[in-house]
């Protein structure tokens, strides 16, 4: 049962290769102004959000030149064309400016559903040439490592692995993991992320990374972590304790915390006055296919909660009602909330 609190506080596939944070957001602009065509308000928030970082305009170019292809539109085209059976079976036509707008409509659905796939397709095929294991969406997975340590891969989570010689290293190519490493002193082991690392002789602890910073929570042990571009700025973290690791730097996670973002490894998520845009982040990785959020204030919203995740879409219908959204859900699995 979730609380909720008001808070006012190239060639277009190799430009999406590496899919970012970025252009996760360019995706969602492109789908937003797409649903909202017309609107002055969302035309200049959009303005405002390109013109805020070059990367951000950059992004948005990548995706309006994926969009562009001629195997997109063409795509897009076909996905939008009624089928022979439907139209036989309809017993009045409607409208000549119904059915066009309903054309319209359509077409904008097929669009997202496509742009969304294409997006997604080539990033995670870079991802399966580099990864020794890896989860979807939705799954989870338990390794045994060369040395007997016991890896918990979360979803849509990717790693490869380096044991050769002594050496216990693993690089976290996407999302989480959680480790229960056999005790070695005299082989340290290590784990890698986008923009951190942690090193342990023997301790329970996880890594989770993205585009923007990397999550070092401890367990059992203790855990020396710090920036990889700033070797003397580390820490030497107890259990019960994490550190969010950016480029350069590194800040402790909030007390309590640590316990209530293991609650994967039980199959729940777990969360206590959080903005529900940070909460959809998360329920993203479960769910699989896209959240988009038209209304910014319902990310703002301050929302609380402990749910099982075998079920993330009833998560966000929850959610969605207890906030006041109105959820609709587009072929593909595209849902919209506003």
């Amino acid at each position: 049962m979730g609380r909720v609190q008001d808070d006012n506080g190239s060639r277009p596939h190799e430009a999406m290769a590496g899919r970012d944070a970025f252009t996760e957001e360019a995706l969602d602009w492109f789908a937003k102004l797409q649903h909202a065509a017309g609107e002055r308000h969302v035309a200049e928030q959009f303005d405002a959000w390109r013109e805020s970082d070059a990367r951000r305009a950059e992004a948005f170019r990548r995706v309006e030149a994926l969009w562009n292809s001629s195997e997109l539109r063409a795509a897009v085209k076909a996905s939008a064309a009624p089928s022979r059976t439907t139209a036989s079976v309809t017993r009045s036509a409607p409208r000549r400016g119904a059915s066009a707008r309903w054309s319209i409509r359509l077409a904008v659905a097929a669009a997202v559903v496509i742009l969304a796939v294409a997006v997604a397709k080539f990033p995670d095929f870079m991802l399966s040439m580099r990864a020794d294991y890896r989860t979807a969406a939705g799954e989870s997975q338990k390794i045994s490592l060369p040395d007997g340590s016991l890896m918990t891969l979360n979803t849509a989570s990717s790693v490869s692995l380096d044991f050769a010689d002594g050496r216990r290293a693993v690089t976290l190519l996407s999302g989480e993991a959680f480790f229960q490493v056999v005790h070695d002193p005299q082989h340290p082991f290590r784990v890698t992320g986008h923009l951190g690392d942690a090193e342990v002789k023997g301790t329970a602890f996880s890594v989770r990374t993205d585009e923007t910073e990397d999550k070092v929570l401890v367990r059992e042990g203790l855990v020396d972590a710090g920036p990889l571009e700033s070797r003397q700025t580390r820490a030497l973290l107890a259990a019960g304790h994490g550190a969010i690791i950016t480029k350069a730097s590194m800040s402790p996670m909030p007390e309590g915390d640590t316990e209530r973002e293991l609650a994967w490894l039980d199959g729940r998520i777990s969360f206590v006055d959080r903005p529900f845009g940070r909460v959809l982040d998360d329920l993203r990785r479960y769910y699989g296919g896209r959240i988009i959020v038209t209304n910014d204030r319902l990310k703002r919203t301050a929302v609380s909660g402990d749910y099982r995740l075998d079920n993330p879409e009833l998560v966000i219908r929850s959610l969605a009602e207890a906030t006041g959204a109105k959820f609709t859900r587009l072929p593909g699995g595209i849902i919209f909330l506003r």
